[in-house]
């Protein structure tokens, strides 16, 4: 038997049918904002052109928001990649690191406008979220200059223009918590090097005229196609962990059959692949992926297809 230690499962098995290519999802931000060190409190550029991230001549620090509305895909959806594209409009300080973290409350974008170049900001509106404030002027932060995960999803090196990009692991797996749990998705700050000064970039915003230039999330994912008249329940098949945490189970309500088995990173990378046949009952397997992290297993056969997440540590 075949043995593996997992922590977790994360969605319940699924019935889909699917095709082996990738199909792409452009999604535009729903909300940016930026936050303003000087004040503190009062600035803020809901509306503006650009968000704003690094330091100033004199030392004032900026942090970009932006979130992006997942709502609308499906929770059963296999993401081979993801990359986040921000445009850059205009900066001096030449190339500089560029953090992405994860924000851990939720936050405003109001009504703000700031005029000009709109690297001073504008005074708060209500909704606004400000280096104080999440939504100006009744609720603040736990910690000013924003509530985020310290440790980075991902860097990239911002230059004076061009694009930044973001591509990993990382950014996928903030994807795949927040498909998984929706009430988390604050979206990302956005952070250039702090030590340096000046280190500011000027980014286009969603609310920039031209749309090219808008920040926008790309999502690479298995097509999901009709089930081609095949009639399945979810519950003929149960995947859990056993109670001794070491063998995943798949407890089949079929009559026997050969399925191919396979286990994909959260990234898409093929982990593991073979043939299997499913008895009736409960079939437990073991030592299939010894390496940590969240893993999706499908089981498919020339009609149908189950998968399941699960964290395995």
């Amino acid at each position: 038997m075949k043995r593996f230690k997992l922590s977790l499962v994360l969605s319940l098995a699924t019935f889909l049918t699917v095709t082996g290519q990738s199909t792409a999802i452009e999604i535009k931000a729903s909300r940016d904002n930026t936050m303003y060190s000087e004040g503190p409190g009062t600035l803020s550029n809901g509306r503006g052109d650009f968000i704003f991230a690094g330091t100033t001549d004199d030392g004032e620090i900026r942090r970009a928001m932006i979130w992006f509305d997942l709502s609308a895909l499906p929770a059963n959806l296999v993401i081979d990649s993801a990359k986040l594209v921000l445009s850059i409009s205009k900066s001096i300080a030449g190339d500089q690191e560029t953090s992405l973290h994860r924000i851990t409350s939720d936050w405003g974008e109001g009504n703000s406008d700031a005029t000009g170049q709109e690297g001073k900001g504008a005074n708060a509106l209500p909704g606004d979220a400000t280096w104080e404030h999440t939504f100006y002027d009744t609720a603040n932060w736990t910690t000013p200059g924003g509530d985020f995960i310290e440790s980075p999803t991902e860097t990239a090196i911002s230059a004076n223009t061009g694009f930044t990009l973001f591509n990993s692991e990382g950014l996928l797996a903030d994807i795949n918590s927040w498909i998984d749990d929706p009430e988390s998705n604050y979206g990302w700050m956005i952070k250039v090097d702090e030590n340096n000064v000046p280190s500011a970039k000027r980014f286009y915003s969603r609310n920039f005229s031209e749309s090219a230039k808008r920040p926008v999330l790309t999502i690479y994912h298995q097509p999901l196609v009709s089930s081609q008249a095949f009639h399945s329940d979810e519950n003929k098949f149960e995947m859990y962990v056993s109670p001794r945490g070491n063998d995943m189970i798949i407890e089949s309500k079929l009559p026997a059959a050969s399925y191919s088995l396979k286990v994909y990173s959260v990234s898409g990378t093929l982990l593991h692949d073979e043939n299997i046949k499913l008895f009736e009952g409960k079939n437990h397997l073991e030592n299939m992926i010894k390496t940590p992290g969240i893993h999706i297993f499908t089981l498919e056969s020339d009609r149908e297809r189950y998968f399941r997440k699960v964290m395995i540590l």
